[in-house]
């Protein structure tokens, strides 16, 4: 079996690479790095590259880690950043994140760990605990393709609790957000059953007999 890693996943790479660090960081890259990396650390030939093509694990694992240290102090800083760019697009596509859900949402971000390795088998193991979930992942047998990988998913579930915090964990910017609460109406009344706001008489109604609500004021989505 050759273990394989993706040439679009370099690719994204260098693009979240030139993004945070500008072009400079890839005129370094291309300075420093090893000869026989070189044709991966190529941004323009990347691009050109078919939707199939890869390179060896092994090529990959040693560019990443470059990368890290050449930009980086080595500590995986720079993967994790460029984890987090790239899951939070991965997660901003739709279909992928799990309002409200972070342990959903980081459930789902299994394909976006594992599609990068080709003939390579990954772990990634979540499990519910106490406070909050514990995130176990890593590629069989290859002790430098883990240590990437995990750099990876620190960025990833960087991401995802950013999504989920921005719109569930964070409060809306009102005084006393806590006690906002949302009025749907369902039955005969809404076309197909679906949740509409209350209408104009149903908003005198509430505003004249109801006992728990302070104040009420319609709004549009």
């Amino acid at each position: 079996m050759t273990h394989r890693l993706r040439s679009w996943f370099l690719r994204g790479v260098l693009e979240a690479l030139e993004r945070q660090y500008g072009t400079t960081a890839l005129a370094l890259l291309n300075e420093k790095v090893p000869r026989r990396l070189l044709p991966h650390a190529s941004l323009d030939r990347l691009r050109a590259s078919a939707a199939l093509d890869t390179i060896l694990l092994d090529d990959g694992e040693e560019l990443l880690l470059f990368i890290d240290s050449l930009l980086g102090d080595g500590s995986g800083k720079v993967l994790e950043a460029i984890g987090q760019e790239l899951a939070a697009r991965a997660l901003g596509q739709g279909g992928v994140a799990k309002y409200g859900d972070l342990h959903g949402t980081v459930a789902r971000l299994q394909a976006f760990l594992d599609h990068p390795f080709v003939e390579t088998p990954t772990l990634f193991e979540l499990k519910r605990v106490d406070l909050g979930f514990n995130l176990t992942v890593g590629v069989v047998g290859r002790p430098r393709a883990t240590r990437v990988l995990r750099h990876l998913a620190i960025g990833a579930v960087t991401a995802a609790f950013a999504l989920v915090n921005a719109i569930v964990i964070q409060p809306l910017p009102y005084p006393n957000a806590d006690r906002l609460v949302s009025i749907h109406v369902r039955g005969a009344q809404a076309a197909h059953g679906e949740n509409t706001g209350p209408s104009s008489a149903l908003l005198y109604h509430f505003r004249h007999h109801a006992q728990t609500i302070a104040t009420l004021a319609p709004y549009s989505e």
